[in-house]
């Protein structure tokens, strides 16, 4: 989970640095989607 995390903070600071393709906000919802089943499976 750490490691999506990470990513995710880097792809949200390009987001919001002005990047804002469709490519990026996939990856963005992607990695939400990736921690939030970590969370789920951990317990």
């Amino acid at each position: 989970i750490d490691t999506l995390n990470h990513l995710q903070i880097g792809l949200m600071e390009r987001y919001r640095s002005g990047t804002q393709d469709e490519k990026l906000k996939r990856s963005i919802l992607q990695t939400i989607n990736g921690i939030s089943a970590g969370l789920r499976n951990s317990g």
